[in-house]
C-alpha cells in the first residue's frame, strides 16, 4: 500500500469515529399488523399464603397492530382462571392494551361472565393495583346473578 492509500484510509477512519451515531429506524418504533393474537400468563397470588394458586390469565385478538408496548386489538377476548377462585371472561369488540404495565382500555360494550354472574357495560379499564387486578366499567353497567348459582360467586 503506497503512502498517499495509506493517508487517505487514515483520513477516512478520523472522520468516521469523529461522526456521531445516527439513530436509525428500531422495532420499537415499527407497527406491525396482528392476525390470531395470543398472549399469556400467570400473576403471582396477592396474599402470601403458601398454599394460595396462581391466576392465569390469556388476552387474544382477532387482529389488531402492535407498536411498541402498545397492542390494539380487535374481537378482544381476556380468559383469567385461579383453581382457588374460579374463573372469568371479558368479551369486547375491541381494545388497547398496554403490555409493560398490564393495563387495558377500551371505549367499546364490554361482556363479563363469571360463575354466578353476568355484567355488560360501556367503556371499561382493566389494570393492577397493589397487586389486586381491578375491572371499571364507565357507563350503562348491567348486572345478572344466575339465581343458581349465586352462592358459587368467591369475592376474595
Amino acid at each position: 500500500m503506497n503512502s498517499n492509500a495509506v493517508k487517505c484510509m487514515i483520513v477516512l477512519l478520523v472522520l468516521a469515529l469523529g461522526l456521531p451515531a445516527q439513530k436509525g429506524p428500531s422495532l420499537q418504533d415499527s407497527q406491525f399488523s396482528l392476525h390470531g393474537f395470543k398472549a399469556g400468563g400467570v400473576f403471582p397470588e396477592e396474599e402470601a399464603e403458601a398454599d394460595a394458586a396462581a391466576t392465569a390469565w390469556e388476552i387474544s385478538g382477532e387482529s389488531g397492530w402492535m407498536q411498541g408496548e402498545l397492542v390494539q386489538l380487535r374481537g378482544f377476548l381476556l380468559k383469567l382462571h385461579n383453581p382457588q377462585k374460579g374463573g372469568l371472561i371479558i368479551r369486547s369488540p375491541g381494545c388497547e392494551f398496554q403490555r409493560g404495565v398490564w393495563e387495558l382500555k377500551s371505549d367499546d360494550a364490554m361482556l363479563l361472565q363469571a360463575d354466578g354472574l353476568q355484567a355488560s357495560g360501556l367503556g371499561y379499564d382493566v389494570y393492577r393495583k397493589d397487586d389486586k387486578l381491578m375491572l371499571v366499567v364507565r357507563s350503562t353497567v348491567h348486572i345478572r346473578f344466575h339465581k343458581g348459582k349465586i352462592k358459587n360467586i368467591k369475592l376474595n
